[in-house]
């Protein structure tokens, strides 16, 4: 059985720290004792290590119940790729052949799609599928090359949408996706549909958690996030809707406009950041 692994950037493991009450100092402090830490055991030559696990047999048992060759698995994964990109663009595209330019970036990409399968406990299939699927959205008609340069993005994609999926304030993260999607087109007149991009929605997911810990009314919450802004007409990514500058802009905008919190939310909150503190002293 692989060994589960966390792969996580340093501002998303500064969120995590700052949800238990942390203060910016404190996030800071950790996540450079972490890193620091775990620099040690880091794999430095990661593909070199998938390589190497994909050719051992007890990943062969786990993922092919039939020994399948590569040419065989990159067979397959173009038959898919041409069969959805087909879905996908309809007209004015080719399908990729074997012996071709983009036939070697076919048989690297199924390769990388193995890996995905492994890094997620997916059969081999499926994780072929998943990671077609997720690429595409982001592919034109003559861009296979992406298969191979998306795979960290690909990756985030699907955590991304595992973490959407597991989301338990739906309602709230709707209202808030709402609330940002009305404030963008009143200011711009444009507007992105971030629920097809897992890696942008999940930040909506991640403050709704926030602003019901916090017992924060969603028009609260994105008002907070644009307020500071206005100065230069400026528009917050989603990934800005979290993180210590947000929690900032929103005790700001609570403060300035005289809004109060739900007061229980906010005394298991405290009791959880008097908790952390503690353990924190504990190992430094």
């Amino acid at each position: 059985m692989r060994e589960p692994s966390l792969h996580i950037s340093k501002t998303d493991l500064e969120y995590i720290l700052s949800k238990y009450g942390f203060s910016v100092k404190e996030c800071s402090k950790i996540v450079r004792f972490l890193l620091k830490e775990g620099s040690f055991y880091q794999l430095s030559a990661r593909k070199k290590l998938a390589m190497h696990h994909f050719k051992t047999k007890a990943l062969e048992k786990k993922f092919n119940t039939i020994s399948i060759s590569p040419r065989d698995k990159a067979i397959k994964f173009m038959n898919l790729y041409n069969s959805l990109r087909r879905l996908k663009f309809k007209y004015g595209v080719k399908d990729v052949k074997e012996n071709t330019k983009d036939w070697t970036l076919l048989k690297e990409a199924s390769f990388l799609a193995d890996r995905f399968g492994q890094d997620f406990s997916i059969d081999p299939e499926k994780a072929y599928k998943i990671y077609i699927e997720t690429a595409i959205d982001f592919l034109t008609p003559f861009s296979t090359l992406k298969l191979v340069t998306m795979y960290e993005l690909i990756c985030e994609c699907y955590q991304a949408l595992l973490e959407i999926e597991s989301d338990k304030n739906i309602e709230v993260t709707q209202k808030l996706y709402d609330e940002y999607y009305r404030t963008i087109y009143s200011k711009t007149g444009i507007t992105n549909d971030y629920r097809t991009r897992p890696n942008k929605y999940v930040y909506f997911v991640r403050a709704a958690s926030i602003a019901v810990e916090r017992g924060i009314d969603p028009h609260d919450y994105i008002v907070s996030q644009f307020q500071n802004l206005d100065w230069i007409n400026g528009v917050p990514d989603p990934s800005l809707l979290i993180g210590d500058k947000a929690l900032e802009r929103l005790q700001k905008y609570l403060f300035s406009s005289n809004k109060k919190v739900n007061k229980t939310l906010n005394k298991v909150y405290e009791n959880i950041r008097e908790w952390r503190k503690q353990e924190f002293q504990k190992f430094t």
